[in-house]
């Protein structure tokens, strides 16, 4: 039970960290990103925004919940894989999806590497996928996703605690 609390504090600091909204880039991560492959450049009066697909994809969110939370109810690994997914993909080089893809013509991909090949949720991400728009990027898939399923934990948690008082 400590060892939840711990992972769910853990992981609502990462998500929260990052997921900042400050107005004021702190780090050259940043101020100079890459999505895809476009680069951009955050200026000091930009910022991460709140509800991001709320004209391109309205339901993004509420489908993302609706399908982690149906996962989470049929399969209890679902809150620490996706935490654990998130948590490798932003590991290095930033938060890009790469651990999502899949090697090609003998490259190998970054999911396939040794520290990865134990990593889990990959089909959580894929179901999610084919729910939303494909103007969801794949990253914020992974990040909403771990999001919620660290909420779904977390009520589960308060529900117990309150049943043992």
């Amino acid at each position: 039970m400590l060892k939840k609390w711990i992972l769910m504090l853990f992981s609502v600091s990462v998500i929260l960290s990052v997921s900042s909204s400050s107005s004021t880039p702190s780090s050259s991560f940043w101020s100079n990103s890459l999505i895809g492959d476009q680069t951009f450049t955050l200026s000091a009066n930009q910022s991460l925004e709140f509800d991001f697909y709320r004209n391109s994809c309205p339901d993004a969110e509420r489908i993302i919940r609706s399908t982690t939370s149906q996962l989470f109810r049929n399969q209890s690994i679902v809150a620490p894989a996706l935490v654990r997914l998130q948590f490798h993909n932003c590991f290095i080089g930033g938060c890009d999806a790469s651990v999502l893809l899949n090697s090609t013509n003998g490259v190998e991909a970054e999911k396939d590497v040794i520290p990865n090949q134990s990593l889990k949720g990959f089909d959580v991400v894929d179901k999610i996928k084919s729910r939303v728009e494909s103007v969801v990027s794949c990253s914020d898939i992974l990040v909403l996703a771990a999001r919620d399923s660290i909420a779904l934990e977390g009520e589960i948690v308060l529900y117990l605690s309150l049943k043992l008082l």
